[in-house]
């Protein structure tokens, strides 16, 4: 029976929905706040090393994210999906299973391998969904990057009741949660399928009234690097992302900092997750219905307002002021993959989206180094405000930049 127009539109929804769902759970890789507390009170790893730890992990999800780009063209999906399985399964075995006499353990376990591992799917998702919506880009990334945002407070909380019952402890919690993403990749394999030529889906249309500058064309990733405008936005997106990957790695602490309760400060990590997931979606539609130019200015806003609030918090010693901070931070972040996302299919074209993205996405190695670089300010000075006026330096130069992306 010949598959109809009316039956791809169904199956892409029911697609993306799978999707999703996978997405939710790898995302916990943006959960590092909760899950390094079990690890740092179990082996007394100091905050620098775990810090390094989520630079390394972001590192390899980075890496992780190029290698899927190279091997959808080579092995099928159901291939790259198991890899990650394994990649996964095994980095979370490895991690419950740690002496604690060297922290090159976890960096190996869970940062190379877990952090790589969902870099492998993560970047398979987001390529399939954008494939099977051509018209709406925006709303398609914003979706999958929402699930992936709001892994931090559906699955990182619900972790972190688990790492404190006695019964169940952070180890049985990492392995339950490993097995459990395992299978869903194994179902991603066996369900999910790149468009076909006969898929007919919807060509994409701009919004009514709205004027862009995107060039209809298909460039490959030799070509996109070729050009001057995606260095300029490889820059930007590398300042965007700093200021909320450097917030991921120490919101609980810089919370727990103004005095709040252990209780509260996990809770703002939460509220940093749901932020995080609607400034995706929230983007996304911004995107498709009010323009690239007008969705990106939104975000620079937001992203030069959360460190200069925080600036302000930690002047006053205020709390709420600095859970908003945090609140902003996590929008600003969300949007930036969508961001990079919709940029790249639309610049350079959905023939080779897969590997330009995986390309363009690198910038989240150079990202979480603003982790790494805030933590050792913190050390060093001993108060958050000289890394939050760092943060606020990136997000200016990502807000001056933002006027110079142009079409390629």
């Amino acid at each position: 029976m010949k598959t109809t127009k009316t039956d791809y539109l169904r199956l892409r929804w029911l697609y993306l929905a799978i999707g999703g769902i996978a997405l939710l759970f790898i995302g916990v890789i943006y959960a590092w706040s909760i899950f390094k507390v079990p690890l740092a009170e179990h082996f007394a790893w100091s905050d620098s090393q775990l810090s390094f730890a989520y630079t390394l992990t972001m590192s390899f999800f980075c890496i992780g994210s190029l290698a899927s780009g190279a091997l959808v063209k080579r092995i099928p999906l159901w291939g790259v999906f198991c890899i990650s399985a394994v990649l996964i399964l095994g980095g979370y075995f490895w991690t419950v299973n740690l002496t604690g006499e060297s922290i090159y353990g976890l960096y190996l376990a869970y940062s190379v391998m877990i952090g790589g591992g969902i870099g492998l799917s993560y970047n398979t998702i987001v390529a399939l969904g954008n494939a099977w919506f051509p018209d709406k880009k925006g709303t398609c990334s914003g979706i999958m990057m929402m699930c992936f945002g709001f892994s931090t407070m559906v699955i990182g909380n619900l972790a972190a009741r688990f790492f404190e019952l006695p019964e169940v402890g952070w180890q049985k919690t990492f392995m339950v949660l490993a097995v459990i993403i395992a299978l869903i990749l194994v179902a991603c394999a066996l369900v999910l399928k790149a468009p076909g030529k006969d898929a007919n889906l919807p060509a994409a249309k701009p919004a009514r009234g709205r004027k862009e500058d995107f060039e209809p064309r298909d460039y490959s990733a030799k070509e996109m690097l070729c050009r001057v405008s995606f260095w300029i936005c490889y820059v930007y997106g590398t300042l965007h992302a700093a200021v909320g990957s450097a917030m991921f790695n120490f919101a609980r602490d810089v919370i727990l900092d103004f005095g709040a309760t252990a209780a509260l400060a996990t809770t703002v990590v939460g509220i940093l997750s749901v932020c995080n997931g609607l400034g995706r979606v929230l983007c996304g539609l911004a995107f498709d219905h009010l323009g690239r130019k007008t969705a990106m200015h939104l975000s620079n806003i937001i992203t030069v307002l959360s460190p200069g609030l925080m600036l302000v918090a930690l002047l006053t010693g205020s709390l709420p002021l600095g859970i908003a901070a945090v609140c902003l931070a996590g929008l600003s972040y969300g949007t930036s993959p969508t961001i990079s996302s919709t940029l790249t299919i639309s610049f350079y074209g959905a023939r080779d989206f897969a590997m330009n993205y995986s390309v363009s996405n690198t910038k989240l190695l150079f990202a979480s180094f603003a982790a790494t670089a805030t933590s050792a300010l913190f050390a060093s000075t001993g108060t958050y405000f000289a890394p939050f006026a760092l943060l606020f330096g990136f997000a200016l130069a990502a807000f001056l930049l933002n006027f110079f992306i142009r079409k390629p």
